[in-house]
């Protein structure tokens, strides 16, 4: 988008802007055209010897001088910013306090107490093709509306470069180059400046914020650019109802669009990306904002950030490449992120810590980190989501409601307090606060977390191919659950336990994960907790099994295809490694037992056997005899 006009182009718009006005002023009958020469001439004394509707063309030149136009009159250079120049002598260059002036192709500098060009309480005036540079203020209007403010270049300027103050609204301000503001920011719009329309701008590299608006409402900020400024590219303050459409804000210190207690506003197709911080960020009661059609990438923080906001609808955005969330809500609610947003290769992807009644549906998300992830946050409803490469994380979160949602073509099995139920069919798997629910033969692949329990207990984890993912099994807040039988491969985390106890852990494959285990807070088992019964090498043995680990590197002496040595991780430990993956060993069943029948048979001995929990034990072909003689018979089965 090119917002300048290129010197011809510029030299075409004066020419016809200069016989646009020398027409009218030939068709009034009382209009006149003063010259004013350098030397012993002054502006000022052609001003105050001109009439209204007069005409002032300044021939090129230095004039150090102040002026102060209070008729209505077009003051207007020979041949531009490059050869007529006022350097200010008073608090302001030009000083315009009546309707219908146009001051047109003056350089205005050295206004250092005030500003360059000062329009109070006059509307319907003509700013145009000026440089005002080197003030404390460039360009600044109090309580003036209707005004035109046209390709001026506005350059370092103490504070703002072009400041709309005290309810100046309807004013146009339209192709300015406004930069390199030292302490403040390029546009400016306060104290109730509302309905005004801020276009194709290029206000960039400023050392504040590009375009601000505070307790300013319903205006029009489209087509700027807003790049390179040390605070933020385009910031709202208590301001409602306008429009931020199709800006770049783009390479800022800060923010590419910020809003703070700001509501109603419409947001769309603005380019926020390569920021320092985020691209996006509403924040301190911002509400009932729309942000749609944005792109917000490769930011150094987040795309968008939504804290302690509420009631803004986020759709339709692209959300990639950023170094933390793709879109983060925090202590926000009833939010709605749906309808079409992409949002690819961030750390995650939606992240929501500490909110709630939120809506997330009919998002694609691919290649994050985590590609939801819900931390201490309940009530939201999660459905029709498309994953690729990533899927939900939970933690602390609770009566969220999960529905619809595919992980690389799959379900996203979600159960939350359900009991007795199996899992199959899955992309990936998440229970929370669930009792008694199997999960085997499964492939879980490519996701951020294959298996999740959180607050999950008695459960069954099985069989399990849980591959190339981030983690492969999580298990938070959860006790007595047994994983066993599964491949946990190429994972960065093997398995990870957080706050858990006594789950059982014994006969899986861990093989080339980056980190094996994670383990806080957790006490658990890491191999059988009886003796169990296989085959090794063609050879039969009875031990304690563990897992196998492809770090492991203990000796087996006695050849019976457990370690000799524990293998430890921190604070875990398993005391019956396995030399070889869980496919090289045979776990042998025990014969059944049968009394039979006839005179006095007996089994005598320890029988082992496989018992799940809260499963229902069935005892076949037990045979009871009576016997003459005295006392009474009893008949048992004890089982250990």
């Amino acid at each position: 988008m090119n917002i300048r006009i290129r010197k011809f182009e510029k030299a075409v718009v004066f020419a016809v802007l200069f016989a646009t006005l020398a027409c009218v002023s030939i068709g009034t009958a009382s209009a006149a055209t003063h010259d004013v020469y350098p030397g012993n001439h002054s502006i000022q004394m052609a001003i105050n010897n001109a009439t209204a509707g007069d005409t002032i063309t300044v021939h090129d030149g230095t004039y150090n001088e102040s002026i102060s136009v209070d008729q209505r009159l077009t003051i207007q250079s020979e041949n531009g910013t490059d050869y007529t120049f006022i350097h200010a002598v008073s608090e302001y260059g030009c000083r315009i306090s009546t309707d219908h002036v146009n001051l047109i192709g003056f350089t205005i500098e050295e206004a250092t107490d005030v500003c360059g060009i000062l329009v109070l309480e006059a509307n319907d005036c003509n700013i145009s093709n000026n440089n005002v540079s080197g003030n404390y203020q460039g360009i600044s209007l109090f309580n003036a509306s209707r005004n035109t403010i046209y390709d001026n270049d506005v350059l370092a300027n103490e504070r703002w470069g072009i400041s709309l103050n005290y309810s100046s609204s309807y004013n146009q301000i339209t192709y300015n180059n406004v930069s390199n503001s030292w302490d403040g920011n390029g546009i400016y719009l306060t104290n109730n400046s509302n309905y005004n329309t801020i276009t194709d701008n290029d206000v960039s590299s400023n050392n504040y914020n590009g375009i601000s608006l505070r307790t300013s409402n319903n205006n029009e900020i489209q087509n700027n650019v807003a790049n390179a400024n040390q605070g933020t590219g385009i910031a709202l303050w208590y301001s409602r109802e306008n429009i931020i459409e199709d800006n770049k804000a783009k390479t800022n210190t800060y923010m590419g669009i910020y809003l703070e207690n700001s509501m109603n506003n419409n947001i769309k197709d603005n380019n926020a990306s390569n920021n320092d911080r985020d691209g996006f960020r509403l924040w301190n009661y911002s509400s009932s904002n729309t942000i749609s059609g944005n792109t917000a990438g490769n930011n150094n923080w987040s795309g968008v950030v939504l804290s302690s906001s509420s009631d803004n609808t986020i759709s339709g955005n692209a959300a990639g490449n950023n170094n933390d969330d793709g879109i983060a809500l925090s202590y926000s609610s009833n939010n709605t992120i749906s309808s079409g947003n992409t949002i690819s290769n961030n750390k995650d992807g939606i992240s929501l810590e500490a909110s709630s009644n939120n809506i997330i549906s009919s998002n694609t998300l691919g290649n994050n980190g985590d590609g939801i992830s819900l931390l201490d946050s309940s009530n939201n409803d999660i459905s029709g989501n498309t994953f690729t490469n990533d899927g939900l994380v939970v933690s602390f979160a609770y009566k969220n409601v999960v529905n619809d949602n595919t992980v690389n073509g799959k379900p996203l099995v979600y159960l939350e307090e359900t009991s007795d139920k199996k899992v199959t069919n899955a992309g990936q798997v998440i229970l929370v606060n669930c009792t008694n629910i199997t999960v085997e033969n499964l492939d879980l692949a490519n996701t951020n977390v294959g298996v999740e329990l959180w607050g999950t207990e008695d459960s069954l984890v099985s069989n399990n191919n849980v591959i190339n993912n981030y983690c492969g099994i999580s298990i938070g807040n959860s006790i007595n659950n047994i994983v066993t039988g599964n491949n946990v491969s190429s994972n960065y985390q093997g398995i990870a336990l957080i706050y858990s106890y006594n789950n059982q852990i014994g006969f899986n494959n861990f093989i080339d994960n980056t980190a094996d285990i994670y383990s806080g807070g957790s006490n658990n088992i890491w191999n059988t907790t009886r003796l169990i019964l296989y085959a090794y090498n063609s050879k039969q043995y009875t031990n304690y099994m563990g897992n196998y680990w492809s770090k492991y590197t203990g000796r087996d002496t006695n050849k019976d295809g457990i370690g000799d040595t524990a293998y430890r991780i921190d604070s875990v430990k398993d005391n019956s490694p396995l030399m070889q993956p869980c496919e090289d060993y045979t776990l042998l069943a025990y014969p059944v037992l049968d009394t039979g029948t006839g005179t006095y048979p007996s089994i005598m001995g320890t029988h082992e056997g496989k018992i799940k929990p809260s499963y229902d034990i069935e005892v076949s072909d037990l045979y009871t005899y009576s016997c003459a003689g005295t006392g009474g018979h009893t008949k048992s089965i004890k089982i250990f």
